[in-house]
């Protein structure tokens, strides 16, 4: 759940964790691009032994205005990769994972823990906000007294009713 948001700073919580992201400034690219660079702060509410992670080394797609909101979205799916590398290490403990290493060990094993939470907030990252010519869906077309442009069901097509 987005608890903060501003032009250049977000604040979410996923179950047990609590997961700030902030603008720090720009960086360049190895290609002469120019990148937004933030910075972010993952702490566990349920458990004070943790100590908050802090760090600076996410980035923006380059030349792409400053966009927490993205950047959170990113965050979470890179700490979604560490908790199911954790689950699979806690599974098969001699299999290694690429995202093993992400994170401190209680980051991953709190975001295996709150694996729903993590997408429930994925989710509401992606429908807060509407995407440029996505398809639109029936309310829409009856609001606007359009046309239906997007199909909800295999068998139904604008111009033929469901079976």
């Amino acid at each position: 759940m987005i608890t903060f948001e501003d032009r250049t700073r977000i604040a979410a919580t996923a179950g047990g964790l609590r997961i700030y992201v902030w603008h720090v400034g720009g960086a360049a690219d190895e290609t002469g691009g120019l990148r937004c660079k933030y910075g972010y702060r993952i702490s566990d509410e349920h458990n004070s032994a943790h100590s908050p992670v802090e760090a600076y080394d996410l980035y923006s797609a380059v030349s792409s205005p400053v966009d927490p909101r993205q950047a959170l979205s990113t965050l979470v799916s890179f700490l979604t990769a560490a908790g199911e590398a954790y689950w699979a290490s806690v599974s098969d403990p001699g299999k290694v994972s690429e995202a093993a290493d992400m994170f401190p060990p209680w980051v991953a094993e709190a975001a295996y823990i709150n694996d729903s939470e993590l997408a429930e907030l994925t989710c509401s990252l992606e429908d807060d906000e509407p995407r440029p010519g996505a398809p639109r869906d029936r309310a829409d077309a009856v609001r606007d007294n359009a046309e239906v442009t997007s199909v909800d069901h295999p068998d139904r097509t604008p111009d033929r009713p469901a079976l």
